[in-house]
């Protein structure tokens, strides 16, 4: 009768290698789950497309947390303060149009891998519009020309 071999050792190797490459990708795809959403604050210059045309909004972000507050200005509106959230890569944020007849502009969006944004706006019921935005680029701050050249 033959008796099989038993490699104790062997096993335990393997065991411990099991777990070891395991756990990278384990903890790469649990912290990915948990990554924060992208900071949204400063100036954007957002493209509104409707059926009526082509609006291009100055709005100002400030977010905090899962908190999105700001501004919204654009010729037809003038300035609005606007309130809203982001969870993730998903923004949604909300904005008086016409106070006195009750009318709120709502826009929900995501960010892009290229950091720009993109989404859908709804006119409180009465018609919709696309958007895409884009951080507004910053002033040239001193000793730099507007073309991007440093002063010498």
């Amino acid at each position: 009768m033959r008796r099989t071999r038993s490699f104790p050792r062997a096993r335990s190797f393997l065991a411990v290698l099991s777990l070891l490459l395991a756990l990278p990708f384990g903890a790469h795809s649990h912290a990915h789950a948990q990554e924060p959403a992208p900071n949204l604050s400063g100036n954007w210059i957002f493209t509104v497309v409707t059926d009526n045309g082509t609006g291009t909004p100055a709005v100002r972000l400030v977010h905090e947390g899962e908190e999105l507050t700001g501004t919204y200005t654009s010729e037809r509106l003038g300035t609005r303060a606007l309130q809203g959230t982001v969870t993730g890569d998903t923004l949604t944020f909300r904005l008086a149009a016409d106070p006195s007849a009750g009318v709120t502009m709502t826009f929900v969006g995501i960010v892009r891998n290229d950091g720009t944004l993109e989404g859908h706006v709804d006119f409180g019921g009465m018609g919709h519009a696309t958007f895409t935005a884009r951080r507004r680029p910053p002033p040239p701050g001193p000793g730099t020309r507007a073309g991007g050249g440093t002063r010498p």
